[in-house]
């Protein structure tokens, strides 16, 4: 909504271009049976709540504490956010026009939101029961090294981390703003492998920060996010970046042979010539 603090973007409200409609969860359970934490994994910029000058853990924080309660406070709710690099919030609140503005903001749009997501998690988690086998984790580190787009001295080293959990759970886990069409991409692939994906962006340990990673369509098309900044990392670095997660899952999974193949393969003739007996005169 528009007012004298804030002018609308979308004053309609309707969704353009791709979104990822998931709410991802994951459920870790004690040796009871009973939730102990919750990941909620959905990709969206958390700014509702933007130039309030005012400390706010936005619609994530609200569906953290909802989740939590809806357990009865038992557990530890996590919220990580997924490839929103050109994904905002429809919930807008009307914004101040400095930290000196007596303007009081309304944070109805962030709770709503925030309630929205804890709804659907809940829903989830719920649904989910752990395993009396025990939980196998591997994960395999990589780092990307990446060029500037328009200034070919700038130098990106991104590392990521692939990570599978009992042979069902793949999580692609990277820094930076991807944009939402490659993480769709990357899930879909993995689906095919009857896997269940997650996409942890955002998460940050080591090398530097690639910023705002469009698809190459989206660095073709331009935008904010795409192409209005000199620094940005080059062109094809987020298909890159999730090639080399799915290259880590078939790694992972023994799919992908460290050595040379098929096993028990040897060098030899290609042709093994048989002669054909002539056939008899009578």
């Amino acid at each position: 909504m528009g007012d004298d603090h804030y002018g609308p973007i979308n004053p309609d409200r309707i969704p353009f271009g791709p979104v990822d409609d998931e709410v991802g969860v994951i459920r870790l359970e004690d040796t009871n049976g009973q939730p102990r934490v919750i990941i909620m994994n959905y990709a969206c910029h958390a700014d509702v709540v933007c130039q309030s000058y005012a400390i706010s853990a936005d619609f994530p924080g609200v569906a953290a504490r909802e989740v939590e309660r809806a357990f009865g406070n038992g557990v530890n709710c996590l919220f990580v956010n997924g490839a929103a690099g050109n994904v905002a919030p429809l919930f807008t609140v009307p914004r101040r026009t400095g930290p000196d503005d007596s303007f009081k903001t309304d944070y109805a749009p962030m709770e709503r939101m925030g309630e929205l997501l804890a709804y659907e998690t809940v829903k989830v988690a719920r649904s989910l029961h752990g395993t009396s086998d025990e939980t196998t984790i591997k994960h395999k580190d990589a780092a990307l090294e990446f060029t500037g787009r328009f200034d070919k001295t700038r130098h990106f080293d991104v590392r990521l981390t692939t990570i599978v959990i009992n042979d069902d759970i793949v999580i692609a886990a990277n820094p930076g703003e991807l944009f939402v069409e490659l993480g769709l991409e990357w899930k879909s692939k993995m689906r095919v492998e009857a896997a269940n994906p997650f996409y942890f962006g955002y998460t940050w340990s080591e090398g530097q920060w690639p910023g705002y990673v469009p698809s190459i369509k989206g660095a073709a098309l331009g935008g904010f996010g795409a192409d209005q900044d000199r620094g940005m990392i080059e062109v094809g670095a987020g298909e890159a970046i999730f090639n080399k997660h799915l290259e880590n899952y078939y790694r992972l999974t023994g799919l992908m042979r460290e050595n040379p193949g098929p096993s028990g393969f040897k060098q030899g003739p290609r042709w093994i010539v048989i002669p054909v007996p002539e056939k008899p005169e009578n």
